[in-house]
């Protein structure tokens, strides 16, 4: 079923703001929960970062959660949605998307400071551990590995021939199997972990990361091809906000205190 909803309904609008002459701008992203960017309750460190950029730009942001490969299919109609997230970087997303660039050219290499996020997952072991290693190709030691339902680095290890096994729903608990020996390695989001870890000595104390991390990739609010010909000015000027809002205090303490609430 579409659910379909304006970030105004998240209370960021009041009446000391009115809109600008900028017509709404509408945003598609995945129906599903990719902790902790987009979360299916609406919820999200993405879905935060763009309502500060509605204020930012002063303009209604409508946001509209859907199947991925729809979101991908409308965008490409040009008259549907204005923009998509959070898309990787992939070549053949330039026949209908655009990135931001390091040129500005559709072509150019992606600007990886207008990202919306980016994504690293690592793999955790006890600080005892001797046989596991992580090559960058290879995984050494060790045929099954902890991790959480729903990573996209599960499908990355089945890949590699690894078992996942994702029964556990929240990383302490991930943790507390792999204190327990249950498991002798887990994979993880780093920036999840790396704050359960900082809240929890007793495991931070016993626990290790192994480098470099599995997987790392950066993530973007990809817009149409026909609003940025139309609009290239604007659609700068939004990528710009990104980088800005991503960098800001009042973002990076928003990003703590989500984490204090999932975990």
């Amino acid at each position: 079923m579409k659910f379909k909803f304006s970030v105004s309904l998240f209370c960021i609008f009041f009446t000391q703001f009115s809109f600008s002459n900028n017509r709404p701008l509408k945003f598609c992203y995945e129906d599903q929960d990719s902790y902790p960017w987009v979360l299916k309750d609406g919820t999200g460190l993405n879905i935060n970062l763009i309502k500060i950029l509605a204020l930012k730009l002063n303009t209604e942001i409508i946001l509209t959660p859907v199947p991925w490969k729809r979101c991908l299919e409308d965008l490409k109609k040009g008259d549907v949605f204005d923009g998509a997230f959070a898309a990787s970087y992939k070549e053949d997303r330039l026949e209908f998307g655009r990135y931001p660039t390091l040129n500005g050219l559709k072509e150019g290499k992606p600007n990886e400071n207008k990202r919306l996020h980016r994504n690293e997952y690592s793999l955790y072991v006890l600080k005892d551990e001797k046989t596991i290693r992580w090559d960058g190709n290879i995984i050494y030691g060790v045929d099954v590995i902890g991790s959480l339902p729903g990573y996209s680095i599960n499908d990355f290890l089945k890949k590699l021939n690894i078992r996942v096994d994702d029964g556990t729903r929240m990383p302490l608990g991930v943790f507390e199997k792999l204190i327990s020996k249950r498991y002798r390695a887990i994979a993880m989001q780093d920036y999840r972990a790396d704050y359960v870890l900082k809240q929890k000595s007793e495991l931070n104390n016993q626990i290790k990361k192994i480098l470099p991390p599995l997987e790392k990739k950066s993530y973007y609010l990809m817009l149409s091809a026909k609003m940025f010909e139309k609009e290239k000015d604007y659609s700068n000027l939004i990528w710009d906000k990104i980088e800005e809002i991503r960098n800001s205090k009042e973002y990076k303490n928003m990003f703590e205190e989500f984490f204090k609430s999932k975990n």
